[in-house]
């Protein structure tokens, strides 16, 4: 946050993008969701916290978002998804998609987990400001489905 004010106070024309849990298909990289399917593809069950929240949102809407604030965006925006979802929530969606079976998934709780830091429980973002310019973002399971269905996933 010092940086971002820091940023501001020297060049107050400075447009702060914060970005969610993003996911996607990009060359010689990965998000979170390839490994997951990777582990559903072999039936490893996946353990999802049921209460570490996110807003979630594609790459390719985060680029727009991005392009967004750019051109009509001031100080500091939000580029989260629409909707405010634990992993355990993003899991169930994941295997919908793929026609997994929910059996696979175990929800659990942060605190059941040995973490290497602390992190914490909900980093959702409140977009209505980006919103309100016009950022539309598709749903996590709708840009989900576009992605299994253009990729080799």
């Amino acid at each position: 946050m010092a940086a971002e004010l820091g940023m501001l106070e020297r060049y107050p024309l400075t447009i702060i993008a914060r970005m969610p849990l993003m996911f996607g298909v990009v060359p010689h990289a990965s998000s979170f969701i390839q490994p997951m399917i990777q582990a559903l593809q072999v039936g490893k069950p996946l353990q999802l916290f049921e209460d570490e929240f996110r807003t979630p949102v594609s790459g390719m809407d985060a680029a727009r978002g991005i392009l967004l604030a750019l051109a009509k965006g001031q100080g500091c925006i939000h580029l989260g998804g629409k909707e405010r979802l634990s992993r355990y929530d993003m899991g169930q969606q994941l295997v919908d998609c793929l026609g997994y079976p929910h059996a696979l998934l175990a929800g659990c709780s942060q605190k059941d987990v040995s973490l290497s830091t602390p992190r914490p429980a909900d980093v959702s973002l409140d977009s209505s400001l980006a919103f309100s310019l016009g950022y539309n973002p598709n749903v996590f399971d709708q840009e989900l489905r576009h992605m299994l269905a253009t990729s080799n996933l």
